[in-house]
């Protein structure tokens, strides 16, 4: 990890009670917790964008969330 000196992980999760454990993830410089509402914001975001970009973005996740927004009943 050398040549990437801005490092950064995320842990995202979609339920997470806050807690010991939360409280001493966040302490870790190099780790964002992308849970509860921000999991949500982020991945209704997400949705906004695959239900209007049609290109390969090479993702697999965002491929599938460009499939599911374009489904018809």
């Amino acid at each position: 990890m050398d040549n990437f000196p801005n490092t950064r992980f995320e842990f995202w999760s979609p339920v997470v009670p806050r807690g010991f454990i939360t409280a001493e993830l966040e302490k870790i410089d190099s780790l964002h917790l992308v849970i509860n509402s921000e999991y949500k914001t982020r991945i209704n975001t997400l949705r906004q964008l695959a239900a209007i970009q049609t290109h390969d973005a090479r993702n697999p996740v965002f491929r599938v969330l460009q499939i599911l927004e374009r489904m018809r009943d």
